[in-house]
């Protein structure tokens, strides 16, 4: 068996690793993700709205994940039907703009949001990440060792033949 064969059974090898691979690695990615940001609750006292005001703004301690008020979980008041809602967030100073509050009311309103401040709590986590790093430089490996060995393979048989045929003309 020639070099150039070797390089196509290791490249195949090698992209049969890495779909057996592919399944660990995307599992490992998700965990690291989902695990990645943490869910944060305040608690903000005393918001008024005066003056006819249905709006309130709130400082959060971190900044919503992705600066984005779809990241807001719930928001909840201690005025009975009230449905307090997030409308605007500024990340510059993490204030965020709460609306559907009873007008002329002192409220406590609970906001839980997506933090944007990562945590690892693991190696695990961690790692998911490089397992599709991995996971890449296995599959890129296999199909360049494939892809050499069929195009040494094919470049030696037409040579070889060339050069029948020269011996064969002298």
């Amino acid at each position: 068996m020639g070099h150039n064969w070797k390089l196509i059974i290791f490249g195949v090898i090698g992209i049969v690793i890495s779909i057996t691979m592919f399944t660990v690695a995307v599992g490992q990615l998700d965990t690291a993700m989902t695990a990645t940001y943490p869910i944060t609750e305040e608690e903000f006292v005393g918001v008024d709205t005066t003056g006819g005001l249905t709006t309130a703004n709130v400082t959060l301690a971190n900044a919503l994940w992705s600066d984005d008020v779809d990241n807001v979980i719930l928001i909840s008041s201690n005025v009975t039907g009230e449905t307090p809602a997030a409308s605007i967030y500024y990340p510059t100073g993490y204030e965020l703009t709460v609306t559907s509050l009873a007008e002329n009311v002192t409220h406590t309103l609970t906001v839980t949001y997506y933090d944007s401040v990562p945590i690892f709590t693991s190696v695990y986590d961690i790692m998911g990440v490089y397992g599709l790093v991995f996971w890449v430089a296995i599959t890129g490996s296999g199909l360049a060792m494939l892809g050499f060995g069929v195009w040494g393979t094919v470049k030696g048989r037409a040579s070889g033949s060339s050069r029948r045929k020269i011996r064969r003309l002298r």
